[in-house]
């Protein structure tokens, strides 16, 4: 369990440094 929240985690930071540039 530990290891599906860590990837839903580093998803989660990939996708919002995806985003970070088109929100600013």
């Amino acid at each position: 369990m530990q290891s599906v929240i860590n990837s839903v985690k580093g998803t989660a930071l990939g996708v919002a440094e995806y985003l970070t540039p088109v929100l600013k």
